[in-house]
């Protein structure tokens, strides 16, 4: 069961282990953002916020009205017919009003303070292992959304070229060739080099991209050092309160999350937060984005409560912010609802993905990878409240979305295989589910390896198949 930060999309696994919907780059465009890449985290707090959560959840069925026509369909399938009545509970439009209304009366202004300085006090309890810094403040951080311009007035004509490499290096990017992608911009780091020099503010760009390679390579320490001279160069130009330098920390604190260094992360996130309250203000969406990873962090350490705490303030925030009826909403809800499943919160934590799911069909649509993650997620807590028809067609339109997006041979269309191969086995339809879990084997072997431990869970589940 996986879950997005800020703006990520997270999947229930089929073995309770967490993985990342979005690090891998033949799952969607490769991006440089700020967001960090692991599940919500929660803090120490000692409160109960899972009542609060619910209480949202209540309230939130003003914007599912059941009383929608069920749509009729001409699948006759099991699988199909109990799709098709479980979407139609989620298509009702939505209303921003409600939404608003629920946040006035759920949660106050000092209750959001509160929330911000608990973070804080939660935080400083960790105890950090700082990192080593030069009398440069060659620091480890960098952001990886970066909106910088390497086109700056005046440059020398040989900066076209930069940029021109930039644009075919995010074309291999997208296409999920990273070393391509890597000549490419090390190409365009020197021309930047030769022709601004090593302190130029257009120089991060280039570092910037080169450590969000490095980053989905996991090569985590050579992705440290890169933006290690990207917060150089931004402290330099423009210094220790500025957005940019905010996301620079972020950054580095996403790197030192994906390799376990959550104390560490911990205290970088807490720095980006600093600025972001200080620049954009404690109830800003930008601001709501560092909650979120810090939530994450939060919930790597197993701090569920009040990972879920956080969540609730950035879902205040953002539904002040965007309304309901927005992808970011979606991703708050699909967090919120990880944490329910890990907690064994089931029923809650369906009722929340039907709502991630209502929002995605409408925002990103029904082809998207989000919406599969969704529809993966939902199928997961279905298939542990033992409803095998309903979370096999859960599953089967993951696997077309997959499919049609990212081809047979990849990690996360194994994934949907493995899962329904389990169902299957649940059902005593074994031939069927040997078929599958050979699929998944096939794939698996091939994109993880022999000996990772996906592979190894399927072969052992082809050997239960087999006996």
């Amino acid at each position: 069961h996986s879950m997005m930060v800020s703006a990520p999309t997270q999947t229930v696994q089929e073995a309770d282990n967490k993985t990342d919907e979005r690090i891998s780059p033949q799952t969607q465009p490769i991006k440089t953002d700020d967001i960090s890449p692991g599940p919500p985290k929660s803090s120490n707090d000692t409160g109960n916020p899972r009542k609060s959560m619910i209480h949202f959840n209540q309230d939130s069925q003003r914007f599912l009205k059941q009383g929608v026509e069920e749509k009729e369909t001409k699948n006759s399938t099991e699988e199909g017919s109990c799709f098709m009545q479980f979407i139609s509970s989620m298509l009702a439009p939505f209303r921003k009003e409600d939404a608003l209304e629920e946040v006035n009366n759920s949660v106050s202004k000092q209750d959001m303070i509160q929330s911000v300085e608990e973070i804080f006090d939660g935080a400083n309890k960790i105890e950090i292992d700082t990192i080593e810094e030069t009398s440069e403040r060659n620091l480890d951080y960098t952001h990886d959304n970066d909106d910088d311009d390497p086109n700056s007035a005046g440059a020398p004509a040989t900066a076209d070229q930069a940029t021109a490499l930039d644009v075919t290096a995010d074309e291999y990017l997208e296409q999920g060739k990273l070393e391509d992608a890597m000549k490419i911009h090390e190409r365009a780091l020197k021309i930047r080099l030769e022709t601004m020099g090593k302190d130029h503010i257009d120089i991060v760009h280039s570092y910037n991209k080169i450590a969000t390679i490095l980053r989905c390579q996991n090569k985590y320490d050579e992705a440290l050092e890169t933006y290690k001279k990207v917060l150089t160069i931004r402290l330099k130009n423009l210094g220790p309160d500025h957005p940019d330098t905010a996301k620079t920390y972020n950054s580095i604190a996403n790197v030192l999350s994906r390799q376990g260094k959550f104390d560490q992360a911990m205290k970088k996130y807490q720095e980006a937060l600093t600025i972001r309250i200080k620049v954009f203000g404690w109830d800003h969406m930008n601001t709501s984005e560092t909650y979120c990873n810090i939530a994450g962090v939060l919930y790597n350490l197993g701090q569920y409560d009040g990972a879920m705490k956080i969540h609730q303030l950035v879902l205040a925030i953002r539904l002040k912010g965007v309304g309901h009826y927005d992808p970011d909403i979606a991703d708050t809800y699909n967090n919120m609802a990880c944490i329910l499943y890990d907690q064994g919160e089931l029923g809650e934590a369906l009722k929340l993905y039907k709502q991630t799911l209502g929002i995605r069909l409408r925002t990103v649509g029904p082809d998207h990878l989000d919406s599969a993650a969704t529809y993966y997620n939902t199928a997961n807590v279905l298939r542990k409240q033992f409803k095998y028809p309903e979370a096999m067609a859960m599953h089967q339109q993951a696997l077309k979305i997959r499919l049609e997006a990212i081809g047979k041979d990849h990690a996360d269309t194994a994934d949907c295989y493995h899962c329904m191969s389990v169902i299957l086995q649940s059902q005593g339809k074994n031939q069927k589910a040997k078929t599958m879990c050979q699929e998944a084997l096939e794939i698996r072997k091939k994109c993880l390896g022999q000996d990772h431990s996906e592979t190894i869970r399927t072969q052992e589940l082809l050997d239960k198949l087999d006996a």
